[in-house]
């Protein structure tokens, strides 16, 4: 006689241990694709860093700078075209930018961006304050029978950054030895002013205000 009660039980058992198999076999398969994607995550985000790190606002302004020295044309020059100006960068590009150009510069070639025909001043502002301030920056170069006068107004000096501005001038203008007044106006009446003179270095000048 066939016992119907162990037959069930063993049938029960059975797909008891199908439905345990295929578990084991789902959760097996989903801890393998975790273990892949962290495998994929954990080599991916070097690499990643790395690229973000080649591409740091200090080395795009040093490749810049080196470019710009092969150019005979300043007026072709990347740091000359519209919105790619000093102002439009921040520190660390330009001094990238600088250093780029320095480095890269032979003696046949002026080791800043001022050239034969090319006579430029630099201002360079810092804001040590805690609030954005906005102000004005003019340079006054001496020359007979006017003074060379350049305005910029209206500048927006962030805060704890620095704002770099070029003034430009016909070298044939501002012989050796010529010299300049500039002044920055920022907030409720504050004013700097700095002195300086066409050094016979063929370099661009560099004046640098700290606003407290």
């Amino acid at each position: 006689m066939i016992n119907h009660e162990n037959v069930n039980y063993k049938q029960l058992r059975d797909v008891s241990s199908n439905i345990n198999n295929k578990r084991l076999r789902k959760s097996t398969l989903i801890v393998v694709l975790l273990v892949a994607i962290l495998t994929i995550s954990i080599f991916t985000f070097p690499l990643s860093t790395t690229k973000a790190y080649a591409q740091s606002p200090y080395s795009s302004g040093y490749d810049h700078g080196c470019d710009d020295v092969k150019i005979a044309n300043p007026d072709d020059r990347y740091i000359n075209q519209p919105g790619k100006g000093p102002s439009y960068h921040t520190g660390s590009f330009m001094n990238g930018y600088y250093d780029g150009f320095d480095s890269c510069s032979d003696s046949n070639t002026p080791p800043t961006t001022t050239s034969k025909d090319t006579f430029k001043i630099i201002i360079e502002v810092t804001n040590d304050s805690f609030r954005d301030i906005y102000g004005g920056i003019t340079v006054s170069v001496d020359h007979y029978p006017d003074n060379l006068f350049k305005p910029a107004y209206g500048i927006y000096f962030p805060a704890g950054e620095t704002l770099y501005k070029t003034f430009s001038f016909e070298s044939s203008n501002v012989p050796v030895g010529t010299g300049f007044e500039v002044n920055i106006d920022y907030g409720d009446d504050y004013n700097q002013r700095q002195f300086g003179e066409n050094s016979p270095s063929n370099k661009a000048e560099v004046i640098h205000f700290n606003i407290p």
